[in-house]
């Protein structure tokens, strides 16, 4: 079951953090995309004013050199892109004999700008090398799209009307869009590296959020077993002295040991309804202001007695005065419990040591007894259900092992805490509460 909640949440992690790195991926690469797909844009621009320019002036430098002015007309300084671009001039000035028109005029070069006409009323403008016959009937095809501008093939162009001509320009856009294949690349790389991350990071916090669950189904089968086990024992007794009662005169003895075992079940029982009720129980339902250092003194009042037949002192360093928000009957349970634990472990002729203070913000109250040190394995186990430390011996004294365990969910519902501390065979257990 755990396994499959835990694959479960592994795909959901993955998928989600999947998505989350494949769209951040995407939006990267739609921005670049949309970058050049810009730059293409002012490219097409440039090389469109260009090659106009570069047409009329073509026309210019024609008609002053019929006029005897061989002025040489400089084109090489035209802002063309670095993309290759071509331009397709038909006039439209209406008349019937296109021999007539002015384009058969445009012709002429410098560098890579090179001006031509078909005498038949088209020039082409280009700045990269290319069959004038081909550009030409490439312009037409891009004007026979009906659209202004758009992309055909591999170029992106523009149509135009300009004074008496039709101007198509259009740019060669396989150098920009070549600039995408390292970013593709790029961006697979790191789409692969980013998947390879989730699947690991999916993997280790999917384990890292099931670990809880599988902890407490680890508890609560231990609870199980161990209640079980609890049970088994007295229920064994009192079905053997019930056949006993039968089969005899002296039923009253075997009554007794039956009333005694049902006892024990009872207290069993009652701890295990406590314990259920401390867990499951609101924080901050049933509490109250009160005096925690007279409810302390209340406390161990009783326990005076005990400790006598023990041959142990009780030893109390409380404060007075001081006050908390909480539930009385609730921790005068964890005070009994850690009060009683430490007399019932105490060595003979010591003490058991109660302490409670202020400091900051918080509330320190303090059990100690001197006795048998705790190892560090134990002290681990200590505040789980029906742990003991010393089986036998809280068998024999009709101990379940719930009391700390109740304690803690006491302590946990104040928003608590407790530990216990245990060197040189001293035992402190500390319950540290919030004002």
């Amino acid at each position: 079951m755990i396994k499959k909640l835990q694959r479960r949440i592994e795909l959901i992690l993955s998928i989600t953090m999947s998505s989350i790195v494949i769209i951040i991926l995407a939006f990267a690469f739609a921005s670049q995309y949309n970058e050049n797909s810009v730059t293409l844009d002012k490219h097409l621009r440039r090389a469109e004013d260009a090659s106009y320019d570069a047409y009329y002036d073509s026309i210019l430098g024609l008609r002053m050199k019929e006029a005897g002015d061989d002025t040489r007309q400089d084109n090489s300084s035209y802002a063309y892109p670095e993309s290759p671009s071509y331009a397709v001039f038909i006039e439209r000035n209406g008349k019937e004999d296109p021999d007539d028109s002015i384009a058969n005029e445009a012709s002429g070069d410098a560098g890579k700008v090179k001006v031509g006409n078909n005498n038949k009323g088209i020039a082409v403008v280009q700045n990269a090398d290319a069959d004038m016959d081909d550009i030409e009937a490439l312009g037409f095809q891009m004007k026979e799209t009906g659209n202004d501008s758009g992309d055909y093939s591999h170029y992106r162009f523009s149509i135009r009307e300009v004074e008496d001509v039709t101007q198509i320009t259009f740019i060669d856009t396989d150098i920009v869009r070549h600039r995408l294949i390292p970013v593709f690349a790029l961006t697979g790389m790191i789409a692969a590296a980013g998947m390879a991350a989730v699947i690991i990071v999916s993997i280790l916090l999917a384990r890292y959020l099931v670990q809880p669950i599988e902890e407490n189904m680890r508890r609560q089968r231990a609870f199980v077993a161990d209640a079980s086990h609890e049970l088994k024992t007295p229920l064994a007794v009192v079905d053997v002295n019930i056949d006993m009662a039968r089969s005899t005169k002296d039923n009253d003895k075997y009554l007794g040991y039956i009333k005694g075992e049902t006892g024990k079940m009872n207290r069993l029982i009652q701890e295990l309804l406590t314990l259920a009720s401390a867990e499951d129980a609101d924080p901050g339902k049933d509490h109250e202001v009160f005096d925690l250092s007279e409810t302390i003194e209340g406390v161990i009042l009783p326990f005076e007695a005990a400790a006598f037949e023990h041959g142990v002192t009780i030893e109390q360093k409380i404060e007075r005065g001081i006050r908390l928000v909480g539930n009385p009957i609730d921790i005068s349970r964890m005070a009994e419990t850690l009060i009683e634990n430490a007399i019932g472990h105490a060595s003979s002729g010591t003490s058991v040591d109660v302490g409670l203070s202020e400091s900051g913000r918080h509330i320190i109250f303090t059990v100690g007894n001197h006795g048998e040190t705790i190892s560090p394995e134990a002290q681990k186990h200590l505040f789980e259900r029906f742990y003991r430390v010393d089986k036998a011996r809280n068998r024999k004294e009709g101990h379940f092992g719930l009391g700390l365990a109740i304690a803690k969910a006491i302590v946990d519902r104040h928003n608590g805490s407790i530990a216990v501390e245990s060197e040189d065979g001293y035992t402190t257990f500390t319950v540290t509460l919030h004002k």
